[in-house]
Protein backbone atom coordinates (compact mmCIF):
# COMPACT_ATOMS: atom_id res chain seq x y z
CA UNK A 1 0.00 0.00 0.00
CA UNK A 2 1.32 3.43 -0.96
CA UNK A 3 -0.03 6.65 0.54
CA UNK A 4 0.41 10.16 -0.76
CA UNK A 5 0.25 13.38 1.24
CA UNK A 6 -0.13 16.83 -0.21
CA UNK A 7 2.75 18.87 1.29
CA UNK A 8 2.35 21.89 -0.96
CA UNK A 9 1.32 24.18 1.89
CA UNK A 10 4.25 23.03 4.01
CA UNK A 11 6.73 23.56 1.17
CA UNK A 12 5.35 27.06 0.54
CA UNK A 13 5.51 27.85 4.27
CA UNK A 14 9.13 26.65 4.50
CA UNK A 15 10.08 28.70 1.43
CA UNK A 16 8.39 31.78 2.92
CA UNK A 17 10.25 31.24 6.21
CA UNK A 18 13.58 30.99 4.37
CA UNK A 19 12.83 34.22 2.51
CA UNK A 20 11.99 35.95 5.79
CA UNK A 21 15.19 34.68 7.38
CA UNK A 22 17.20 35.91 4.38
CA UNK A 23 15.46 39.31 4.55
CA UNK A 24 16.18 39.54 8.29
CA UNK A 25 19.82 38.66 7.76
CA UNK A 26 20.14 41.27 5.01
CA UNK A 27 18.45 43.89 7.21
CA UNK A 28 20.84 43.11 10.07
CA UNK A 29 23.81 43.39 7.72
CA UNK A 30 22.70 46.79 6.40
CA UNK A 31 22.00 48.11 9.92
CA UNK A 32 25.22 46.62 11.37
CA UNK A 33 23.06 44.64 13.80
CA UNK A 34 23.58 41.17 15.15
CA UNK A 35 21.48 39.17 17.57
CA UNK A 36 21.64 36.31 20.03
CA UNK A 37 18.97 34.26 21.79
CA UNK A 38 19.66 32.55 25.10
CA UNK A 39 17.38 30.06 26.89
CA UNK A 40 18.31 30.12 30.61
CA UNK A 41 16.50 26.88 31.36
CA UNK A 42 18.64 24.84 28.96
CA UNK A 43 21.65 27.13 28.60
CA UNK A 44 21.25 26.92 24.83
CA UNK A 45 22.30 29.96 22.80
CA UNK A 46 22.09 30.90 19.14
CA UNK A 47 23.87 33.70 17.27
CA UNK A 48 22.94 35.36 14.00
CA UNK A 49 25.44 35.33 11.13
CA UNK A 50 25.85 39.09 11.47
CA UNK A 51 26.81 38.74 15.14
CA UNK A 52 29.58 36.37 14.11
CA UNK A 53 30.79 39.02 11.65
CA UNK A 54 30.69 41.76 14.31
CA UNK A 55 32.71 39.58 16.70
CA UNK A 56 35.06 38.49 13.93
CA UNK A 57 34.47 34.82 14.75
CA UNK A 58 34.06 31.78 12.51
CA UNK A 59 30.75 29.91 13.07
CA UNK A 60 32.48 26.66 12.07
CA UNK A 61 35.06 27.05 14.83
CA UNK A 62 33.24 28.81 17.67
CA UNK A 63 29.91 27.35 18.87
CA UNK A 64 27.52 30.02 20.19
CA UNK A 65 27.64 30.25 23.98
CA UNK A 66 27.53 32.81 26.76
CA UNK A 67 31.16 32.04 27.60
CA UNK A 68 32.32 32.68 24.04
CA UNK A 69 30.32 35.91 23.98
CA UNK A 70 31.90 37.11 27.24
CA UNK A 71 35.40 36.11 26.12
CA UNK A 72 35.06 38.44 23.15
CA UNK A 73 34.45 41.43 25.45
CA UNK A 74 37.38 43.80 26.02
CA UNK A 75 39.15 42.89 29.32
CA UNK A 76 38.50 46.36 30.74
CA UNK A 77 34.75 46.02 30.13
CA UNK A 78 34.38 42.32 30.86
CA UNK A 79 33.69 42.49 34.60
CA UNK A 80 30.82 44.93 34.04
CA UNK A 81 29.29 42.81 31.26
CA UNK A 82 29.75 39.57 33.24
CA UNK A 83 27.96 41.14 36.21
CA UNK A 84 25.02 41.95 33.93
CA UNK A 85 24.84 38.43 32.51
CA UNK A 86 25.00 36.95 36.00
CA UNK A 87 21.66 38.54 36.89
CA UNK A 88 18.46 36.46 36.82
CA UNK A 89 16.57 36.96 33.55
CA UNK A 90 13.83 38.93 35.33
CA UNK A 91 16.45 41.40 36.65
CA UNK A 92 18.32 41.99 33.40
CA UNK A 93 18.49 45.70 32.47
CA UNK A 94 16.08 46.88 29.80
CA UNK A 95 18.37 49.71 28.67
CA UNK A 96 21.37 49.51 26.39
CA UNK A 97 24.82 48.33 27.43
CA UNK A 98 27.80 49.75 25.55
CA UNK A 99 31.14 48.01 25.62
CA UNK A 100 34.10 47.09 23.47
CA UNK A 101 34.83 43.83 21.69
CA UNK A 102 38.28 42.48 20.83
CA UNK A 103 38.30 40.46 17.62
CA UNK A 104 40.73 37.57 17.05
CA UNK A 105 42.87 39.80 14.78
CA UNK A 106 43.32 42.27 17.66
CA UNK A 107 41.06 45.02 16.32
CA UNK A 108 38.70 46.65 18.80
CA UNK A 109 35.13 47.57 17.97
CA UNK A 110 32.46 49.39 19.96
CA UNK A 111 29.05 47.75 20.33
CA UNK A 112 25.71 48.60 21.88
CA UNK A 113 23.60 45.72 23.24
CA UNK A 114 19.90 45.87 24.08
CA UNK A 115 18.55 42.92 26.08
CA UNK A 116 14.92 41.85 25.89
CA UNK A 117 13.27 39.20 28.05
CA UNK A 118 10.19 37.30 27.01
CA UNK A 119 6.87 37.31 28.83
CA UNK A 120 7.87 33.99 30.36
CA UNK A 121 11.23 35.11 31.66
CA UNK A 122 10.39 33.93 35.20
CA UNK A 123 10.11 30.32 34.06
CA UNK A 124 13.13 30.13 31.79
CA UNK A 125 11.76 31.86 28.69
CA UNK A 126 14.26 33.02 26.05
CA UNK A 127 16.32 36.19 26.41
CA UNK A 128 17.20 38.10 23.25
CA UNK A 129 20.11 40.46 22.70
CA UNK A 130 20.35 42.93 19.82
CA UNK A 131 23.97 43.97 19.18
CA UNK A 132 24.78 47.05 17.09
CA UNK A 133 28.27 47.76 15.78
CA UNK A 134 29.07 51.39 16.66
CA UNK A 135 32.66 51.34 15.41
CA UNK A 136 32.13 53.42 12.27
CA UNK A 137 29.95 55.89 14.18
CA UNK A 138 32.63 56.29 16.86
CA UNK A 139 35.29 56.87 14.20
CA UNK A 140 33.08 59.50 12.56
CA UNK A 141 32.53 61.17 15.94
CA UNK A 142 36.27 61.20 16.65
CA UNK A 143 36.93 62.66 13.19
CA UNK A 144 34.26 65.30 13.76
CA UNK A 145 35.73 66.18 17.15
CA UNK A 146 39.14 66.59 15.52
CA UNK A 147 37.65 68.95 12.93
CA UNK A 148 35.82 70.90 15.64
CA UNK A 149 39.05 71.35 17.60
CA UNK A 150 40.85 72.47 14.45
CA UNK A 151 38.16 75.05 13.69
CA UNK A 152 38.01 76.22 17.31
CA UNK A 153 41.77 76.79 17.38
CA UNK A 154 42.11 78.12 13.83
CA UNK A 155 43.81 81.54 13.44
CA UNK A 156 41.30 82.28 10.65
CA UNK A 157 37.78 83.57 11.28
CA UNK A 158 35.22 80.83 10.60
CA UNK A 159 31.49 81.34 10.16
CA UNK A 160 28.99 78.57 9.38
CA UNK A 161 25.48 79.36 8.16
CA UNK A 162 22.45 77.37 7.08
CA UNK A 163 21.25 77.29 3.46
CA UNK A 164 19.36 80.56 3.99
CA UNK A 165 22.47 82.33 5.20
CA UNK A 166 21.55 82.48 8.89
CA UNK A 167 24.60 82.14 11.15
CA UNK A 168 24.78 78.87 13.07
CA UNK A 169 28.36 78.96 14.36
CA UNK A 170 31.37 81.27 14.67
CA UNK A 171 34.76 80.36 16.07
CA UNK A 172 36.66 82.30 18.76
CA UNK A 173 38.88 84.02 16.17
CA UNK A 174 35.78 85.48 14.51
CA UNK A 175 34.67 86.94 17.84
CA UNK A 176 38.13 88.31 18.55
CA UNK A 177 38.47 89.96 15.11
CA UNK A 178 34.90 91.22 14.66
CA UNK A 179 34.07 92.09 18.24
CA UNK A 180 30.81 90.10 18.01
CA UNK A 181 30.32 87.21 20.43
CA UNK A 182 28.63 84.01 19.30
CA UNK A 183 25.47 85.04 21.17
CA UNK A 184 25.47 88.35 19.25
CA UNK A 185 25.38 86.76 15.79
CA UNK A 186 23.93 83.23 15.91
CA UNK A 187 20.56 83.21 14.17
CA UNK A 188 21.28 86.49 12.38
CA UNK A 189 22.35 87.13 8.79
CA UNK A 190 25.98 87.98 7.95
CA UNK A 191 24.75 91.26 6.45
CA UNK A 192 25.12 92.72 9.96
CA UNK A 193 28.84 92.87 9.18
CA UNK A 194 28.41 95.06 6.07
CA UNK A 195 30.58 98.15 6.35
CA UNK A 196 29.23 100.00 3.33
CA UNK A 197 32.69 100.11 1.77
CA UNK A 198 32.48 96.82 -0.17
CA UNK A 199 31.07 96.92 -3.71
CA UNK A 200 27.85 95.12 -4.55
CA UNK A 201 29.73 93.23 -7.28
CA UNK A 202 31.95 91.65 -4.62
CA UNK A 203 28.90 90.53 -2.64
CA UNK A 204 27.30 89.14 -5.79
CA UNK A 205 30.40 87.12 -6.65
CA UNK A 206 30.66 85.92 -3.04
CA UNK A 207 27.05 84.63 -2.89
CA UNK A 208 27.32 83.04 -6.35
CA UNK A 209 30.34 81.11 -5.10
CA UNK A 210 28.59 80.08 -1.88
CA UNK A 211 25.40 79.05 -3.69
Amino acid sequence: MVTYSDITLRVHAEAKLRRREADLERAQELAHLGSWVWTPETGEMTWSAQLYRILGLDPDQVPPSRQALLESVHPTDRERVEATFALPPADLPTGAIEHRVVRPDGTVCHVRCVIETSAGDHDGGPVTGIVQDLTERRRAEEHLNTLIQAVEQSPASVMITDADGNIEYVNPTFSRVSGYSALDVIGRNPRILKSGYTSELTYQELWEAIS
